[in-house]
């Protein structure tokens, strides 16, 4: 058993599924410009724990010579024909990897073992034909005669991988022998734990432990690392070959390992079976290699915040993803509201930074500003772009609020500093107030087209946090900087306090929906 033991942290990594457990922790700053978000405390290593591992077969989405893939908090694994990638990262480092090869191995059978109901989508980019949807997961892989009798077996959970060798009986347990690349040094300990270096941080195998099983009990098996070079073989004491054999070697960190960016669950719903959705943001940009992960999310500059939106639902329990959709371009790209439709679609309003951000059946396809709103709408199993659109204008927009209104149309809000931002007409007001940014709020029909909308704010910043539907009156509520926030007689406040450096507009905004 290959076991990968994390430390705690202050965040979530880039396994998106550790963002969807924790998804009331969330990430300072942000990918884009997002107004602050609240906090709570959240044992992410816990939910972790609770989470299986889940592979991916590669239908596309990672290197030709991959088979399957999984990711999780702290590595990210690569499973190939022929052995294994384990590529470990942390915030403001390289990333590490270590390659196995099977040597002296036949050509093993590869498959997934425990067939999950979750699938993975990856819609990227601007050119459909180039997304991978419906990709199947398992609980497990298989390698099936790597050597004569020997199977080779991966599974676990979040927080620790696992691999197994499995003798038949009569196999040579002589015959297995992996080869280590990318490591610094390799050598025994006194103990027979095997030391890896790997950068300026170690990693621990300890000695493996095997076992024979005989009426319902285990067996211990002597069992011990033989190192030649970088060559690592095993070598077994005295058992009954008329038996199958079980040998788990164990494999711990040494130093703090972890993603290479902040990653969060901006935004959260449920259905009326109480499955959940959750919207947000995942950084994994040079955490992985060589199609573990897409090697890069943005552009060349490695000090570039980059990030694709995601979007996924999990079973009612927390117990199982049904299915994850990454969504973006080739710059950062973040889902911040979610909501969904009558038919149980999935509508989608975020930020993006990418001029590729896939578009579909919409008359807004080109990027405009230094960054862009953007609403989309998603088929109820992940997997169908039924429409995607930009919404903003020549400066900086960002949707951070979706709610649903009649006819399965939305209403979508957030912030822009663009005074040419397409409205329709209709809306609270048409021209941009002045300041540093205006809110906005739009009604978008349930095919995506603009029916109409207007800015809301003053002469100083405003934005609109969250919004919400009722008999027909959309209600938003946000934040003000502005003295001349438009307010009403019936309000309970009518002015901002000029001590005071941010006002909530609680009840500011209502205007007439659809």
């Amino acid at each position: 058993m290959m076991s990968l033991t994390l430390p705690a942290r202050p965040s979530m990594r880039a396994a998106v599924a550790a963002a969807l457990l924790a998804t009331l922790t969330t990430v300072g700053a942000g990918l884009l410009l997002q107004g602050n978000r609240g906090s709570a405390s959240v044992d992410a290593r816990a939910l972790l724990r609770q989470m299986p591992l889940s592979f991916e077969a590669n239908a596309g989405q990672a290197g030709a010579d991959v088979r399957f893939i999984a990711r999780a908090p702290g590595y990210a694994l690569a499973l190939t024909a022929d052995g294994s990638r384990l590529t470990l990262g942390a915030p403001g480092h390289a990333p590490a990897t270590l390659t196995t090869r099977f040597v002296g191995a036949q050509r093993a059978t590869v498959g997934g073992t425990r067939p999950r109901h979750g699938r993975v989508n990856y819609l990227t980019g601007d050119q459909p034909g180039r997304w991978t949807t419906d990709v199947p997961t398992f609980g497990g892989v298989s390698y099936t005669s790597v050597w004569p009798g020997v199977d080779v077996a991966f599974h676990g959970t979040r927080e620790q991988l696992e691999y197994d060798y499995i003798l038949a009986p009569g196999a040579d347990p002589a015959a297995i022998a992996q080869r280590i690349t990318g490591a610094t040094s390799l050598r025994l300990d006194r103990a027979g734990e095997l030391i890896i270096g790997l950068g300026g941080s170690t990693i621990r195998q300890h000695a493996p432990f095997s076992y024979q099983e005989r009426d319902g009990r285990r067996e211990v098996v002597e069992s011990r690392f033989v190192l030649r070079g970088d060559t690592v073989g095993i070598a077994v004491g005295a058992y009954d070959r008329t038996r199958p054999l079980t040998i788990d070697p164990i494999l711990s960190y040494g130093t703090y390992l972890g993603g290479s960016g902040p990653d969060g669950a901006f935004a959260v719903k449920t259905d009326a079976d109480g499955a959940l959705y959750v919207a947000g943001s995942t950084q994994s940009s040079g955490f992985a290699s060589d199609g573990a992960y897409q090697e890069q999310l943005g552009d060349s500059n490695p000090n570039a915040i980059q990030g694709d939106a995601y979007v996924a639902k999990l079973s009612n329990d927390g117990a199982e993803l049904k299915w994850a959709t990454y969504i973006g371009g080739a710059d950062a790209d973040s889902a911040n509201a979610i909501t969904l439709t009558s038919d149980g679609d999935v509508v989608v309003a975020g930020a993006t930074k990418s001029g590729d951000f896939p578009t579909k059946n919409t008359s807004r396809t080109s990027y405009q500003g230094l960054q862009d709103a953007f609403a989309l709408r998603l088929g109820a199993d992940g997997d169908v772009l039924r429409w995607s659109q930009y919404l903003g204008g020549t400066k900086a927009d960002a949707a951070s609020a979706v709610a649903l209104a009649a006819a399965d149309s939305v209403v979508v809000g957030g912030f822009t500093s663009s005074s040419d931002m397409p409205t329709g007409g209709g809306g609270i007001s048409q021209s941009y107030e002045g300041g540093s940014q205006d809110g906005f709020l739009l009604d978008l029909r349930a095919d995506g087209s603009l029916a109409h909308g207007g800015y809301l704010g003053g002469s100083g910043g405003d934005s609109v946090s969250a919004v919400a539907v009722d008999d027909g009156r959309v209600y938003a509520t946000g934040t003000t900087y502005s003295t001349d926030f438009p307010t009403t007689g019936g309000g309970s406040r009518g002015s901002r306090p000029a001590a005071s450096t941010t006002t909530t507009a609680s009840s500011s905004a209502s205007t007439r929906g659809p």
